[in-house]
């Protein structure tokens, strides 16, 4: 029994190193561009909701940082460190599911921009979100698009379809905007912060 725990742990060990570097190589290939929906969206809902103080989780290379670069503040958490942008940005390396910030810390928007579905818990990610943000933004690629199939496959088919969220935030979370198609996007504020 032990050996077998022993390859267990050895194998997940692996598969984190694989998806780290199968994610450096995406961010590679990835520039940040109102080119891209998730970008376009970002900077929409940005300017839309007054977005002034910004917390990128899962920031990667700090493409979003580069898209809101008039806001007034804005951080990146993410467990690479291959963060590129430095003037002005602030970079925190951690897992969004233990985010190393003091509670009620007062941002006025995190993202969650592709990144959200690579933590072991979407859901512990949103509640640590919860205690810093006053609204989380969801930006992903819907995975009820065919094309979306081997994407997920190589990250682990953690994405889940966006009625599936939102039917598991509807008691936590108040959908105030939200977008479909081949990439989805929910603005959600807690309930308890209706104020």
């Amino acid at each position: 029994m032990i050996r077998m725990a022993a390859l267990f742990d050895k194998l997940k060990k692996i598969r984190k190193k694989i998806l780290l570097f199968y994610l450096s190589v995406i961010y590679s290939m990835y520039p940040a561009s109102v080119k891209f929906e998730e970008y376009r969206l970002s900077k929409k809902i940005a300017e839309d909701l007054g977005c002034r103080k910004v917390m990128d989780i899962g920031c990667g290379k700090g493409n979003l940082a580069k898209i809101l670069e008039n806001s007034d503040f804005y951080v990146g958490v993410d467990v690479s460190n291959i963060f590129e942008v430095k003037e002005g940005r602030d970079f925190v390396r951690a897992s969004m599911e233990n985010l190393p910030f003091i509670s009620n810390t007062y941002i006025d928007c995190a993202f969650f921009v592709n990144s959200i579905f690579y933590s072991s818990s979407w859901r512990k990610s949103l509640s640590e979100a919860e205690k810093l943000a006053k609204t989380i933004v969801l930006i992903d690629i819907d995975k009820g698009y065919p094309h979306i199939w081997f994407l997920d496959l190589l990250e682990g088919g953690l994405r889940e379809r966006p009625d599936q969220i939102k039917r598991e935030l509807s008691d936590k979370y108040r959908v105030l905007w939200e977008k479909r198609g081949s990439t989805f996007a929910f603005v959600l504020r807690p309930i308890e912060k209706q104020t």
